[in-house]
């Protein structure tokens, strides 16, 4: 299975993870990769939010390369967001190594019942925490 896990303070945490990748290795989607499906955890303080999820390997592997970026410049923003924006997250490292974490997710978009979530890091967690449970070669 493919996927990531972003850990934040107290418990708080995302993860991603790729079930199906669709027309693997036939057609490569608009957006880069390939689309997959998948399941999302968010806990944010005392809310949570588990659902569907469809991205493609293109944004993740586009997400993943920002997030290298500003980890090692130590600071910026890195954003990742599905083609159907049902889901929108921004990583943003500050000075001093604050890493701020926010986004929204809706399993379904039609419907108006929306998780906005918020939860901060450090860098070192951030750097130690963001790990692919597949080799990089999986999302190209």
């Amino acid at each position: 299975m493919n996927g990531f896990r972003i850990y934040g303070e107290n418990n708080q945490h995302l993860s991603i993870q790729l079930n199906k990748m669709h027309e693997f290795p036939d057609s490569i989607c608009y957006s880069g990769g390939y689309n997959a499906e998948g399941s999302i955890i968010i806990k944010s303080g005392s809310y949570s939010a588990s659902g569907s999820l469809w991205i493609s390997t293109g944004e993740i592997l586009m997400f993943r390369n920002q997030l290298e970026e500003i980890y090692d410049n130590c600071c910026g923003v890195a954003k990742l967001a599905s083609s159907e924006v049902d889901f929108e997250m921004s990583i943003t490292i500050e000075s001093r190594g604050r890493v701020v974490i926010e986004g929204t997710y809706k399993e379904y978009p039609a419907i108006d019942n929306e998780l906005m979530f918020y939860f901060e890091s450090d860098q070192m967690t951030i750097g130690c925490s963001f790990t692919f449970q597949s080799d990089r070669d999986n999302f190209e």
